[in-house]
């Protein structure tokens, strides 16, 4: 899968509050220095022009918190 297409999932998974798909996919995008739409990382509570490495990062310690 390319890397468009797992930010696409990652989104939607965000979206749908999915919590186990936005889980798995994190994973994958730990490095990615791509810019994460802004209504996300407000959402999120993360700082504007975000990359998608810190909205996974974010999941992923949202997780291990539980």
């Amino acid at each position: 899968m390319n890397d468009g297409a797992l930010r696409d999932r990652f989104l939607d998974a965000l979206d749908a509050d999915n919590r186990a798909a936005s889980l798995d996919l994190a994973g994958y995008l730990t490095g990615s220095t791509s810019p994460l739409p802004s209504v996300v990382c407000a959402r999120l509570g993360l700082p504007a022009g975000s990359a998608y490495s810190v909205a996974a990062h974010w999941v992923l310690a949202r997780s291990a918190a539980k």
